[in-house]
């Protein structure tokens, strides 16, 4: 090779599965059987250039979304917030963002820019995430006083955005309503105060007092206290169909629905709910026992977990519809005691619910659509400790707890 050698070790390392080796004046690459045939004609290309030649990727966002649908009352708040953060977004995934509709809803759609990659997918999902963890996390304060004066209100609105505070003013008739974080609208409420000159504006509204104060008939404190509690934290406004979840979280029915199109988790603790159902294809989950004891855990035999997922035609939620993709058998092992006995029941509900395999890429030989592990994971070996996925690896039943739990399964 002309190349030097540093530069083909790191080309290799950047862009293939492979490991480099010099022995002489020979070059020995070792790797999936794939990737070496890939790596020899990429090395052909190399040979007497001064610079590495790309390998092209195909990004297919078959099957996913470029666009959603947002409340406009939430659009408006979120492009007051954070309108930083929407064009970093699009900046990033190199994307275009449309709006259509300003009445009840605003359909959100992203577009590739000229040239760049098409990543909208992933800025919706992205652009999804905001939304949902800035909506969910704000809180309103009315604040009532001498506030008529819009200019001096534009001034203070101008120094909270000096000062970078995500803040949303909103004036009517005399008042002013503050829409933050929980931190910053005491912090806000404060400067306000101090920046109008107004007393007593500690509570969560604070009465108009004019000549002569009407007396208040809406109902006794604790009727109004739990009003207030009924408001649902997504819309922020009183309740409807209320539904309730696993968390005790409470939500309006369609509000809830709206969240649930963009994750299955609860809004406001990120809580799984309902039953979540993978993509796995369709095979074989059989259990076997043995007296074979495993390092870590004395006294107790070994469960042999034998998965059998045979090859078939990708369907339209995998990667490339239509396409074949290559089955797999794997063993996987845990202690025959009680809370590997529970781990098992908790596998086998993940497993019923198609969330233990998907279809993909290897990533440990870079095959490409064939049956892979999904975030579950599995010991498959008896030994070689966590680095070599055996045992002993006393954190193992807690964290693959943890990996189900994360799925909704518990």
């Amino acid at each position: 090779m002309k190349a030097p050698l540093e530069d083909i070790k790191h080309y290799m390392k950047e862009n293939h599965k492979t490991l480099v080796l010099v022995d002489g004046d020979h070059l020995i690459l070792r790797g999936p059987e794939r990737e070496l045939s890939l790596a020899v004609g990429a090395l052909q290309k190399v040979e007497g250039r001064s610079q590495h030649p790309r390998r092209g990727i195909t990004i297919s966002s078959s099957d996913t979304r470029s666009e959603v649908i947002v409340d406009a009352r939430h659009m408006d708040i979120l492009k007051k917030l954070k309108s930083r953060e929407m064009e970093v977004l699009q900046q990033k995934y190199g994307v275009m963002m449309d709006e259509e509709g300003k009445d009840k809803n605003v359909r959100v759609t992203f577009r590739a820019s000229s040239g760049a990659p098409d990543l909208c997918a992933h800025a919706c999902h992205s652009f999804s995430s905001l939304l949902q963890s800035t909506i969910m996390n704000l809180q309103r304060k009315t604040i009532y006083g001498n506030l008529e004066n819009g200019e001096r209100l534009e001034q203070f609105r101008t120094e909270l955005m000096k000062a970078g505070l995500d803040v949303v003013l909103e004036q009517s008739n005399g008042s002013v309503t503050l829409i933050a974080s929980p931190v910053l609208l005491d912090f806000a409420e404060e400067k306000l105060q101090e920046f109008f000159k107004i007393n007593d504006v500690r509570g969560a509204v604070t009465p108009r007092r004019d000549a002569e104060e009407a007396m208040d008939t809406t109902g006794p404190p604790e009727t109004k206290a739990r009003a207030e509690q009924e408001k649902c934290p997504i819309c922020l406004d009183q309740m409807t169909n209320k539904k309730v979840l696993k968390c005790k979280h409470e939500f309006c029915a369609d509000c809830l629905q709206k969240c649930q199109d963009m994750k299955p988790v609860c809004p406001v603790c990120g809580v799984p709910y309902g039953v979540v159902i993978g993509n796995q294809p369709d095979g074989t989950m059989k259990v076997t026992t043995s007296t074979q004891i495993l390092r870590g855990h004395p006294g107790c035999g070994t469960i042999n977990i034998h998965y059998d997922i045979p090859g078939g035609i990708q369907q339209k939620n995998h990667p490339n519809p239509g396409k074949p993709f290559h089955g797999t058998h794997r063993t996987a092992y845990l202690p025959d005691n009680r809370e590997g006995r529970e781990v098992l029941n908790l596998l086998r509900k993940a497993f019923d619910q198609k969330l233990i395999f998907t279809v993909g890429e290897s990533r440990t030989t870079g095959a490409k659509d064939t049956v892979t592990w999904n975030d579950i994971h599995h010991k498959t070996s008896l030994q070689g400790g966590a680095a070599g996925f055996g045992f002993p690896d006393p954190d193992y039943l807690k964290r693959v707890r943890d990996e189900l739990k994360a799925k909704g399964v518990e």
